[in-house]
């Protein structure tokens, strides 16, 4: 893992906060070096899916995937026109690639692992 990616204070990916939901998608890299996106949903609405009114998840990419993933976002960020400064953290980039809409959910992001065959693990509970 080079510096750039190592260690860093967890950022918010996406926050919604209406009638029926609180959800939070936050991103960090942990003391392994995986890249652990953890995500809480909670209210009524929740309930009507799952019937428990909250819902965690989280996606971990292993720190030996984590540099081919910061290299995927820097194409993905210079091909939406702006690309990353160098040395920009990974959870950087991903705060950067939400706020644009690139990815809207975790969901979409597991997706476009899948898509760059950058392994992925997803756990839930509710």
């Amino acid at each position: 893992m080079t510096k750039a990616n190592a260690g860093g204070e967890e950022v918010t990916l996406r926050t919604i906060r209406n009638e029926g939901l609180s959800s939070i998608l936050t991103a960090r890299i942990d003391d392994s070096g995986d890249l652990v996106l953890s995500g809480h949903d909670r209210g009524p609405r929740v309930a009507q899916v799952f019937g428990d009114d909250e819902y965690e998840y989280r996606i971990v990419v292993r720190a030996e995937h984590v540099e081919a993933t910061a290299a995927a976002l820097v194409e993905i960020l210079k091909d939406d026109g702006r690309p990353a400064r160098p040395g920009t953290h990974i959870t950087h980039m991903l705060e950067e690639a939400f706020g644009r809409q690139l990815f809207t959910t975790e969901s979409g992001f597991a997706q476009w692992l899948t898509e760059h065959e950058i392994p992925s693990e997803f756990s839930s509970y509710s």
